[in-house]
Order: structure tokens, then C-alpha cells, then sequence
């Protein structure tokens, strides 16, 4: 993503300004906090979180699909799939969101420095909440269990578009909301998010399964879910102002600075 015009003078902790966490009533009550740079670390992190549970669950899902839809499972389906049939549509599924998330980080990454981050954010918010429900909510249409997979596939890589997004975004609004002696150790608490997002899903497929629900709900329970972070996080998104960094940018591309192209920065 690009960078500060040069000549500017760097950040520092004094003179950045950091709104204070408490609540105003001008902003309906909106957290003020969240363009703080505590604030901002936590909905950049819960982006990394989400990441790492939608990455993660669906290996989890494909040994529930097993049971339910592959025929040496031992399932009751007379439409069951053969051994073969079922690990082509597994391996499609454990690619779609990777190919989805190369695909998104190159296309939201660029149109971040356009279009600003705010309302990138925003999107690719919206983009796992609409492919975590659309998971969950596959049907078999009359086409049998390959075409609730063909279908999941779809969602998959819908999902994995919107997480590719998150990558370049949150490191980015991690990186210009915090001050440059501690950027370094919060932007490791970010990513670290993602490890935290491996072990709930592992949690919630252990609770799950303790709980005895019937694998026809458990796969679908464990998809949606990965919708509920980023729906939480969404309100925080909106409420969020552009960086310092990005109002630089923004005020230079638009006054004619070459500096600030993306695509010289990609040539040189």
C-alpha cells in the first residue's frame, strides 16, 4: 500500500493525534476509542482472528462432509459420492479461499490507496460475513451432495476473497494508527490473532461435538460462526476515520504528487 509523501516528517508519539477511549454522546454514543491506537489494534486484530478461523475450520468441516456424503463413511445416502469423487471436491474446497485471498489482497490492496482504507474495511467485512451465512446456508437443489459442494466451492472462494482483503488492510491500519517505537509489537499482537483464530475453531468444534450435535447442523454452525466476528467488528469499522497517513496521501495525489502512485512504486 503506499506510503506518506516524502518530506514528511515522521511520527511520533507526541505528535500524532490519538483520540482518548471513552464514549461521546455527539457520535450517538459511538466508542471514540476505536480511532485510538489500542482501538484501532483490536478491530484490525479481529480481522486477523476471523482470518485464521475461516482458514482453519474448513478442514474440520470436510471430516464432518465425509460422514455425511462419501460412501466408505459409511453413510445411509444412496447419492453418496465414491472416495475419488468426494477428494476432488475437498481439494477444490480447501483452495477456494486461498486462491479467493491471492485474488483479494492484490485488488483490495490497490484500491485501498484509491478509495481509502475505511471503506475497504468495510467490504471486506462484509465479503466473510456474506460467504461465512452463504457456507452455512448451501443447498443440495435437487443435485445431491455434488451440488452442495459445487456450491460451498462458490462460497468458499467468495469468502477467501474478502480474507485476502484483511490481510493487507489490517497490517496497514495497524501500521499508520500506532506511533513508530511501539508499531512493531502491537503489529506482532495483530497478527498474532490469527493463531488465536486456529484455536476456536478447533474449540468450537470440540464443544460442538461434546454437545452431540447431528453432523448435518455441525458443519453448518461451524461455518456461519466465522460471520460472527466480523459482524461485531463491522460497527467498529464504520466507525473509524481515515489515518493521518492516508489524508497525506490522498491530499498529495490529489494535488498532483507523482510520488504517491502506486504503480511508480511497482516499477521501480
Amino acid at each position: 500500500l503506499a506510503q506518506a509523501p516524502r518530506g514528511e516528517p515522521p511520527q511520533s508519539d507526541q505528535g500524532q493525534h490519538r483520540p482518548s477511549c471513552s464514549f461521546s454522546a455527539a457520535r450517538r454514543m459511538a466508542p471514540s476509542c476505536v480511532d485510538s491506537e489500542w482501538g484501532r489494534v483490536a478491530v484490525a486484530g479481529s480481522g486477523f482472528l476471523a482470518d485464521g478461523y475461516d482458514l482453519y475450520i474448513i478442514g474440520q468441516v470436510e471430516r464432518v462432509l465425509a460422514v455425511e456424503f462419501e460412501c466408505s463413511k459409511g453413510t445411509l445416502r444412496t447419492d453418496c459420492l465414491t472416495t475419488d469423487e468426494f477428494k476432488a471436491y475437498t481439494s477444490a474446497l480447501s483452495s477456494a479461499a486461498l486462491f479467493g485471498a491471492v485474488v483479494g489482497q492484490l485488488l483490495f490492496g490497490t484500491l485501498a490507496d484509491r478509495l481509502g482504507r475505511r471503506f475497504i474495511f468495510i467490504t471486506t467485512a462484509c465479503l466473510i460475513i456474506f460467504g461465512s451465512f452463504a457456507s452455512a446456508c448451501v443447498m443440495e437443489s435437487g443435485g445431491g451432495p455434488g451440488m452442495l459442494l459445487t456450491q460451498l466451492v462458490i462460497a468458499r472462494g467468495l469468502l477467501g476473497f474478502g480474507i485476502g482483503g484483511e490481510y493487507p488492510l489490517s497490517a496497514t491500519i495497524c501500521a499508520e494508527g500506532t506511533a513508530p517505537r511501539r508499531r512493531g509489537t502491537l503489529m506482532s499482537l495483530v497478527f498474532a490473532n490469527q493463531g488465536l483464530g486456529y484455536l476456536l475453531s478447533a474449540v468450537l468444534m470440540l464443544a460442538l461435538s461434546y454437545a452431540e450435535v447431528p453432523n448435518a447442523y455441525m458443519w453448518r454452525i461451524a461455518l456461519a460462526f466465522g460471520g460472527i466476528v466480523p459482524m461485531i467488528s463491522l460497527y467498529f469499522r464504520m466507525q473509524m476515520h481515515e489515518s493521518e497517513d492516508y489524508t497525506k496521501i490522498a491530499a498529495a495525489r490529489k494535488a498532483g504528487d507523482k510520488g504517491v502512485d502506486i504503480m511508480l512504486t511497482v516499477r521501480r
